[in-house]
């Protein structure tokens, strides 16, 4: 799948596709949040054509309450496919710091559980003001481990979600660093904020 996108002062392009037969199973990381929501979409409209993959959503114990957002995402997208609703897999150490934690849940997805063949991660590109008081997620690309999301930033992605008249993952997406509604301060929140003002677009979600 080839798709541009983004506002118009800064179009990129998406590149994503399913790896080859010889890897089944397709693990997905959905924390709650709108990146990874739109990652576990765009793998099940993919594999929807062929139905040669299982995508496997799994997600990480987290401070925000990802194990309380993630649910209805994947429940909802399932739904969209006509995949019935699942039990959620928690993976991870929830003992470790945020920017260690996705490490820590592709080890157990990929290596300590033998849960998946290959791992997809919805990380994107930040930009420094979005990132006082955060530490970086640093990824590199291998041969079981995606991140296709990489060289965009949040306004691609909001963007993405629009093209394919997927708002209501606006609704149920969550983004703050609290775990009820949104604080509008925080770095989630504000980087959220910021994607849909260089898109003219207004947020209509609110948990």
């Amino acid at each position: 799948m080839y798709i541009e996108c983004g506002p118009n002062q800064d179009r990129r392009v998406l590149t994503i596709n399913l790896p080859g037969t010889n890897q089944p199973r397709v693990g997905v990381f959905v924390s709650g949040g709108i990146d990874s929501a739109l990652l576990y979409y765009l793998l099940m409209k993919l594999n929807a054509e062929s139905n040669t993959h299982k995508i496997i959503p799994f997600t990480l114990l987290r401070k925000e309450g990802s194990k309380h957002y993630a649910k209805p995402i994947i429940n909802y997208i399932n739904q969209l496919f006509g995949k019935p609703e699942q039990e959620l897999t928690v993976v991870g150490n929830v003992q470790l710091a945020e920017d260690q934690q996705v490490k820590s849940g592709v080890q157990s997805v990929l290596h300590n559980g033998n849960l998946a063949d290959i791992a997809y991660v919805g990380v994107i590109q930040t930009l420094d003001i979005h990132m006082v008081g955060w530490q970086p997620i640093l990824t590199k690309e291998g041969p079981k481990f995606k991140t296709p999301f990489m060289n965009l930033n949040k306004s691609h992605i909001i963007d993405l979600v629009l093209q394919f008249k997927q708002e209501y993952l606006f609704e149920i997406s969550h983004s703050c660093i609290y775990d009820i509604g949104r604080c509008g301060n925080c770095n989630g929140c504000n980087e959220r904020s910021w994607g849909f003002s260089q898109l003219n677009k207004i947020d209509h979600g609110s948990v």
